[in-house]
């Protein structure tokens, strides 16, 4: 997307955005962001003329997170990242995760949680409060992040730390209200982040061990069995892991096959002198990842593709290893099928929605989890749907206010299906707005970072204690309403009326 610079007088450029899935998209009026002080005058002209403004970083939004009907500003911040003693980085938001580890790797270190796209930005991530295939562990983004500089609606910049002894309720809230806060209270600028050290010298590979799950149930009583094991001396702290050392037992993750079974994934960091053994997603920019990328989304393929796969995981006795890179970055093989397809003339879509299940019942921490599956399995018979993939990994409670795990443990169910073409889309967001009231009937939430079809007030239900927190912010922050997204629009309308008592 080619977007003039910004002047005084500022001149936007009239264009179409879109998202990753492809759903959806808007017209808007993009203003190119060079310069803070550019970010501080368009929130001037904003409060002026009374028009909503919505920042952009990689465009990588699964939905509407990152869309506005008025103004939009592409952020083109110089990238910027550096190293800080002892573990840290600190980077202007507009540096990518790539970054970064460009910067952590000469350190023998690792950034914790990562995106699997090399074209998400900092800001981005923060502001969803990312999650990746180390959560199970780690958690989520907002367990590494020591502070960040905020630039609220009225033009003012302050440094907001990391909820500790020393900081205040206040500074608290607005830390818990940013990082996962979707851009809708200020935009962030810079940020800091804790860094992971190796539990042995020198540089590291990722290992990853496959072990078949016979059916559902199964898979899901070790994904919940192991997190309750990992996180036992956690279970009481709202935050349950902010340290130095990096992985300290292999994270697990699920995949699930249409007809019920599946298999464990184990991944974890070991020396690099472990000789190599590619898995096959973990080789984003060969032509035997890239080609498989688009073999499964032809009709009937996908499950057959699957099929083999786990056929051939069933056998095999050795662990896969792979350079850190190709793990984090995993998903540049989707992107680059699609993009090679839509050059030929061929629309692919690709939805992804999250449901997050309760998973810290005491006396049967499985059955929301599993009552959830058994309307997934209806539903996929129903409507012959079938997904390109069912991916499952467990969550720690967070404090978060708009996160789908705040002061819930919680397993993450996502659906993802890639079709040719918009034609099935209606009847796709019809089912997974079903499965929405599924997953609220048994006290799960939708997560609010990929796709969101879901009925306004059953999202509202699902968030309505962590939406009253953000209010208060949003109250305070941004009374006149001038950051709003098509996300908060469509989901949360009441909640982004302007505040006809507000004044600057």
């Amino acid at each position: 997307m080619k977007v003039k610079t910004m002047y005084n007088p500022m001149i936007p450029h009239p264009t179409t955005l879109d998202n990753y899935s492809n759903v959806i998209s808007h017209n808007a009026s993009v203003y190119s962001i060079h310069r803070v002080e550019e970010a501080q005058q368009l929130f001037q002209s904003a409060q002026r003329e009374g028009r909503r403004v919505v920042f952009r970083g990689g465009g990588n939004s699964l939905h509407d997170q990152a869309q506005g009907r008025e103004w939009v500003a592409q952020l083109r911040l110089p990238k910027v990242v550096y190293p800080l003693k002892p573990h840290s980085f600190r980077a202007t938001t507009t540096a990518t995760w790539p970054d970064v580890w460009r910067c952590s790797q000469p350190l023998d270190m690792v950034p914790g949680v990562v995106p699997n796209t090399e074209w998400a930005t900092l800001g981005g991530t923060l502001s969803a409060n990312c999650l990746c295939q180390f959560s199970p562990i780690l958690g989520k983004e907002s367990n590494g992040v020591e502070s960040f500089v905020l630039l609220t609606p009225d033009g003012e910049k302050q440094e907001v730390l990391r909820p500790g002894p020393g900081t205040s309720a206040e500074q608290d809230a607005l830390f818990y209200g940013v990082v996962g806060g979707l851009g809708s209270l200020g935009l962030v600028t810079e940020v800091q982040h804790r860094l992971l050290s190796f539990p042995f010298d020198g540089p590291a590979n990722v290992q990853t061990t496959v072990n078949h799950a016979p059916s559902t149930e199964h898979l899901i009583r070790q994904l919940i069995d192991a997190h309750h094991a990992n996180h036992k001396e956690h279970r009481d702290k709202r935050e349950p892991w902010f340290g130095y050392k990096t992985l300290p037992k292999p994270s697990p993750l699920g995949v699930l096959h249409n007809d019920g079974y599946g298999c464990l994934i184990e991944k974890e960091y070991v020396p690099s002198t472990s000789k190599r053994s590619p898995f096959i997603f973990h080789t984003p920019k060969t032509i035997q990842n890239i080609m498989g990328n688009m073999v499964v989304m032809a009709p009937g393929v996908g499950n057959l593709f699957w099929k083999k796969l786990h056929n051939d995981w069933k056998r095999r006795t050795q662990p896969y290893i792979d350079r850190i890179p190709d793990t984090l970055f995993s998903m540049e093989g989707n992107r680059t099928a699609r993009q090679l397809l839509g050059r030929v003339g061929l629309e692919t879509i690709c939805p992804q929605q999250t449901f997050v299940l309760p998973i810290d019942h005491k006396e049967n921490p499985y059955r929301a989890s599993l009552q959830f599956m058994d309307s997934v399995f209806e539903a996929l018979h129903n409507t012959r749907f079938s997904p390109s993939l069912i991916d499952m990994l467990t969550l720690p409670k967070d404090s978060i206010a708009l996160s789908a795990t705040r002061d819930m443990d919680g397993l993450a169910i996502t659906l993802s299906f890639q079709e040719f073409g918009k034609a099935k889309l209606p009847a796709l967001i019809k089912m997974l707005q079903e499965l929405s009231q599924d997953c609220a009937a048994v006290g799960g939430r939708v997560h609010l970072v990929k796709n969101v079809f879901v009925e306004p007030d059953v999202l509202e239900e699902m968030y309505i204690e962590g939406l009253q927190e953000w209010k208060q912010l949003k109250d305070q922050l941004d009374p006149n309403r001038i950051l709003v997204s098509q996300l908060f629009q469509r989901m949360f309308s009441s909640y982004v009326q302007k505040n006809q008592y507000a004044e600057y």
